[in-house]
This record gives structure tokens, C-alpha cells and sequence, in this order.
């Protein structure tokens, strides 16, 4: 903060009692004496000594640094500090703290404290490191929590990356969705939208659900403050036909498919041929599936798509896919990539770890997305390109890709591009990162890529043993193993339901053992008994019906022990 006028409009609109200014400015780091002196020159006027004390704590008087430079956020812990009500210290959040406000409001300090993942030294690192907290991994939790907030407060994206490791564990998965779904109503940009300076006021004029409207009030309808950029209006329209293709295909396709879930995670599984995420194993319908599916596409590349209508042999589908490729075709074909830039091919990663990044030194008019697309194959090969999302394209001094990966696959895709760096760098190839991992940097000397020929034994061991590369394999094995554990306890989950319902059936058929017991005996009775006349026609329609009725619990008998045989092979 550096305008007086703004701290002092703030605090009015809000109601703070000047007569407060005392406690408050020893609260903001000045001296007794230097308030002291303040109060001297303006004796009896409150509202002049608040000025001149906050025009010091502005330049940084006293001991101001140790309490933080005037920020929002230091403003705000002087507020609270006091002891009052706290409805100033809240306006002012809201206000000029969306993203603090938000943090405070669904994360508490007995959260951080009581929450298992956030222990674990690989997710105290992935912290760490995608939010730039300034502790170490092994800080305890109330260091955690205020590390949290600092970092929120000083850049609101922050939230959004907490957010997202909050989902990665399943005890903490509802409250980053919550999280997630506050900050995206209240932060979301849309396609012609920028960041602006301002990152604290971003908050756009958006409708907000009613839990966040009870938390935001008025402030969730303030206009926004972004600033825009000019894109033609051809081209974004091309995008949202993509865009809007993109949803119609998996509707469509959605509809026709009929398989069996368990068959189609059977054949993902094999597909993949890696461990995917929780959001998988939770699918439990095909239109689940085909969701998480859609998410692992984009708009030039659906192959996993692709490969299910082929799969399964769904004729009905095929046109619809071969629908979606032609026009893509001609798009990756004729978009040159000076047209799209800034465009979302698929949403782009929020944190580093699932992050490719290439930088080119090409012409981008002369380029076009197939070439992205054939860069992307070049650096993983057709094996492992499927599970690359090309997410946006920007400009620097030179261009950049930025993708998103499952990260489980790291090693195996930083290991895949530097077996084919060379033809990397002959197509233009400048700097290659891969979560954490620099691969390659022409500008990077402790890097020395030989000259000619292909990346030697010591710039791959070079690679392996660096920092980042340590790093990003730490975490993705982490999260491997976070999921295999998940899996595991669903896995048990089911074979303890499947074991419920076996002796449930079992008993099912039990009865229906006893009631065949019956008709047989039943009927012996009555072939043993003479009968007459109008009771012998009688009886016979009787002995008709409980036949009849016989016959149909026999057939549910039948079905009771496939059912019973098909769930018993699931168990072995």
C-alpha cells in the first residue's frame, strides 16, 4: 500500500473508530514516543492523529519492517489484533482480500493442525514449492497456517494451487473442492481477460452460489477490474465452435454407449497403462467415465475417445468421432499460432508439477498447431503424446507451449525427451521443462549440452541428479503411492460389500431351496390322493398356479446363483 487516502477512505467506509488510533498504531509498529509526539501536535482530534500515524506507518517508520511492510495484509492483523469486533478487519477482506477472506473462512488453524496429508513431508514440499512459502517442510502447523496466509495474501492464485493439493487426498478432497468452486466464482477469467496488477482486485461480476453470496454479500457482484486485450473476433469464435464440437461429441457419444462401467475401466486400465487418479476409481457410471474421459482431452486430441469407440466395436459413435476429427483436421492444418494465442486447447495446469513447458525459436505466423502437435510427439513419442493436453500457447521473446501430463508419468517423459533432445533443438527447441525438471536450457551453463550429436552420459546424469528432478520425482512417487492406498481401501471396501451380498443372496436362496423342498413333497401328496369330479378340476387349477409359481421362483433361484458365481470370481 502507498496511498493514504485509499487507507483512510477503507477504514471510514467501514466504520473504524478513530478514537482507537493509540493501540491501533503501536499494533501497526510505531513507537509510544512517536505517537506520543502525534498526539501532542493534535491534541483532541482523533481522526488527525489516525492520519499522521498511518502517513508514517506508510513510509515505514519505527518498527514498522519487523511487522511487515504496509500491506492489506498487515493492515488487516493490526485490526484483528485489537481485540474488537472484528466487522472493520472483515469488510476490509472482503474488500481488498478476497482470496485471505475466503482462506480464513473455510480454513481454520485447527484444520492445518488436525490434517494427516498436510504432515506428509511430500506434500509439505509440494507446498512449499508451488506457493513459495518461506519455511521449511518440517515447520509446525501454526507456522504452516500463518506461511498459508502470507503467501495468499501477497498473490490470490495461491489459493487456487492450495485448493487443488487439498484435492489430491481424499480426507481433504470436499474442502478443496469448496474452496476451488469459491475462488473460480470469484477470481474465474474468461477468454479475453488478463491478469491485472492489481491481483487483489480481481474479484469479477460474477453470480455466486447462496453459500458464497451468505460469505461475500454485495462484494461478489462487484464489478471487475481486469483489463482486456484485443482478439479478433473470427478466431475466438473458431475456439467456442471447437469449444462447443468439443461438449457435443462426448454428449452424443455419451447417449449410445452401452457397456458395462466394469468393462470400460477394465479396458482404461490396460489402456492407460499408468496409475490414474482417485476421480477414476469414484466413476460409477458411463456418463462418469466419459467426464473424466473429457478431461483428459482437448480440443485437438481425442484420442482415449477414439480408442473406446473402436474398442468396443460402437458403430453408431463412429461417425460422430470421424465427425470431430475431420474438422479438427482442417483446423490443426490452417490455424497458424499467431491467431491463437492465449486460446485454451484445455484448462491449463494450476500447479508447476503437472506442467510441461516448451520455449521455440520459430516464426508464429509460420507455424501452425500441427506443429505443436508433431513437437508434443517428438519430445514423448506416439506412446506416451495420447496423454499430453496442449493447454494454451503464449508469447515471450520467443513463443511458449505450456501442456498438462498426469504427473505419475514424469519419469518416464523426462527420461522419453531426452532420448530425442536433438531432434528437439533442430526444430527450434530453446528451453524444456517438465514439472520441476529443466531438461534443457540453452541458456543454463551448469547444463552443457554437447554441441553435435545426441545428449551425452553426463548431461543425462547431470539431469537426473539435479534439484528439480529430485524433486519432482519425490512428489509424483508420493502421489502414486497416495493413490494406490486409496485404491486399496476401496478395493477392500468392495470385496467387503461383494462378501455382505453373497451371504445376503445366499440366504435368499436358502428360502427358495426350502420352498422347492415343498413342491415336491406337495406334489407326491397329491399323486398318492384320489380325486373326483368338480374337486379333482379345482385342484387342478390350483396345483396349475403353484406350478406356475414354482416354475418363476425356480428362475429366480437360477439367477440367484449366476449371481452368486459371477460375484465369487471377483473375489479370487
Amino acid at each position: 500500500i502507498n496511498d493514504l487516502v485509499d487507507v483512510l477512505t477503507i477504514l471510514r467506509k467501514y466504520h473504524f473508530t478513530s478514537s482507537d488510533y493509540f493501540i491501533f498504531c503501536l499494533s501497526l509498529g510505531l513507537l509510544h514516543d512517536t505517537i506520543k509526539d502525534i498526539e501532542a501536535e493534535n491534541r483532541g482530534n482523533p481522526q488527525i492523529c489516525l492520519r499522521e500515524g498511518l502517513a508514517l506507518w506508510l513510509k515505514k517508520a519505527d518498527n514498522v519492517p519487523k511487522k511487515g511492510d504496509p500491506t492489506w495484509y498487515t493492515l488487516l492483523e493490526a485490526l484483528r489484533s485489537l481485540g474488537l469486533d472484528n466487522a472493520v478487519a472483515d469488510g476490509i477482506d472482503k474488500e481488498k482480500h478476497a482470496a485471505c477472506f475466503l482462506f480464513t473462512h473455510h480454513i481454520s488453524k485447527d484444520f492445518i493442525r488436525n490434517t494427516t496429508c498436510l504432515k506428509n513431508f511430500s506434500i509439505m514440499k509440494l507446498l512449499v514449492r508451488e506457493m513459495k512459502l518461506k519455511l521449511v517442510e518440517s515447520a509446525e502447523s501454526f507456522e504452516l497456517y500463518s506461511a498459508l496466509k502470507i503467501s495468499i495474501c501477497l498473490n490470490h492464485e495461491n489459493l487456487q494451487k492450495f485448493a487443488v493439493i487439498l484435492d489430491k487426498d481424499s480426507a481433504t478432497k470436499n474442502t478443496g473442492e469448496v474452496v476451488m468452486q469459491d475462488y473460480m466464482k470469484v477470481f474465474h477469467d474468461n477468454d479475453v481477460a488478463v491478469n491485472s496488477e492489481e491481483t487483489d482486485s480481481r474479484a469479477k461480476s460474477v453470480s455466486v452460489s447462496s453459500d458464497a453470496s451468505d460469505v461475500f454479500g454485495d462484494f461478489a457482484t462487484t464489478p471487475s477490474k481486469t483489463k482486456s486485450v484485443s482478439v479478433s473476433s473470427d478466431i475466438s469464435n473458431d475456439f467456442k465452435k471447437r469449444r462447443s464440437h468439443f461438449a457435443a461429441t462426448f454428449d452424443e457419444v455419451s447417449d449410445i454407449v452401452s457397456i458395462s462401467i466394469d468393462r470400460l475401466k477394465k479396458y482404461l486400465r490396460f489402456y492407460l497403462d499408468y496409475e490414474v487418479d482417485k476421480e477414476f476409481s469414484k466413476c460409477e457410471t458411463v456418463a462418469d467415465i466419459l467426464n473424466w474421459i473429457s478431461k483428459q482431452c482437448s480440443l485437438t486430441n481425442i484420442e482415449l475417445l477414439e480408442a473406446i469407440v473402436k474398442r468396443f466395436k460402437i458403430d453408431d459413435a463412429v461417425s460422430i468421432i470421424d465427425e470431430y476429427k475431420a474438422q479438427n483436421q482442417e483446423f490443426v492444418d490452417k490455424m497458424s499460432l499467431d491467431m491463437c494465442l492465449n486460446e485454451h486447447f484445455s484448462p491449463p495446469p494450476v500447479l508447476q508439477l503437472e506442467r510441461i513447458e516448451f520455449v521455440v525459436d520459430k516464426n508464429l505466423h509460420d507455424c501452425t498447431v500441427k506443429d505443436i502437435d508433431k513437437l508434443i510427439q517428438e519430445a514423448a513419442t506416439k506412446k506416451l503424446s495420447p496423454h499430453i493436453k496442449l493447454s494454451v500457447i503464449k508469447r515471450g521473446n520467443f513463443f511458449s507451449i505450456f501442456c498438462s501430463f498426469p504427473v505419475v508419468l514424469s519419469e518416464r517423459l523426462i527420461s522419453t525427451a531426452l532420448k530425442n533432445l536433438k531432434v528437439l533443438k533442430d526444430n527450434g527447441l530453446l528451453k524444456l521443462t517438465i514439472g520441476y525438471c529443466t531438461v534443457y536450457d540453452y541458456k543454463d551453463e551448469s547444463l552443457c549440452y554437447p554441441e553435435k550429436g545426441e545428449a551425452s552420459d553426463e548431461y543425462i546424469s547431470a539431469v537426473y541428479t539435479s534439484r528439480g528432478m529430485l524433486e519432482q520425482l519425490l512428489i509424483a512417487t508420493s502421489i502414486q503411492l497416495m493413490y494406490r492406498e486409496e485404491q486399496d481401501k476401496e478395493d477392500s471396501k468392495e470385496i467387503e460389500a461383494l462378501e455382505k451380498k453373497i451371504e445376503l443372496l445366499n440366504e435368499q436362496l436358502s428360502s427358495f431351496q426350502d420352498l422347492s423342498e415343498k413342491k415336491e413333497d406337495y406334489l407326491l401328496e397329491e399323486e398318492e390322493t384320489p380325486q373326483t369330479g368338480r374337486s379333482q378340476m379345482l385342484e387342478g387349477m390350483t396345483i396349475e398356479r403353484k406350478e406356475q409359481d414354482i416354475q418363476e421362483k425356480d428362475f429366480i433361484i437360477a439367477k440367484k446363483i449366476k449371481q452368486i458365481s459371477e460375484l465369487t470370481k471377483k473375489l479370487e
